[in-house]
């Protein structure tokens, strides 16, 4: 007559490498509380810690794909912006364009300004207060210059 194997869920077997884990109590107390033999809990132990670094690679596999979609998604948007405002750009210019010829446009009686604008403060918006003293004129250079030094 042949026996059956016994299979454990992957709860139970997750259960006990947790509580083995713990370290609160030993292995054979354990396995004698599920009724297993030791050398399995043993087993179980080492398949989830070598299965762990795995884990963190597909984890980290994850993070990292879905980063890589918001990046493509946030791409995208910033192009989108860019086109929007290219084209605010291109239509500000066209207008701009358009009123050119009222560009330049002069103040009547020249660069000066409006008639009866001063001279000293012509198209600066104030009024002089006090009349200048003239030009500034830098000091005078001595006739002959130094020879250089070799």
């Amino acid at each position: 007559m042949a026996t059956t194997r016994k299979t454990y869920p992957a709860s139970l077997k997750v259960e006990i490498v947790r509580e083995i884990w713990r370290e609160t109590r030993s292995i054979s107390q354990i396995a004698a509380q599920y009724g297993i033999h030791p050398n399995q809990l043993y087993t179980w132990r080492d398949q989830a810690a070598a299965a762990l670094p795995a884990f963190f690679t597909a984890q980290v596999a994850a993070t990292l794909a879905a980063q890589q979609a918001a990046h493509a998604v946030e791409v995208e948007q910033l192009y989108a912006e860019i086109g929007r405002l290219t084209t605010d750009l291109s239509w500000i210019k066209k207008s701009v364009r358009a009123k050119a010829p009222y560009r330049n446009w002069r103040r009547p009686n020249g660069p000066r300004g409006w008639p009866g604008t001063p001279p000293a403060c012509a198209g600066s918006g104030t009024a002089a207060t006090a009349p200048s003293a003239g030009p500034v004129v830098p000091p005078a250079l001595p006739a002959t210059a130094p020879a250089p030094p070799r």
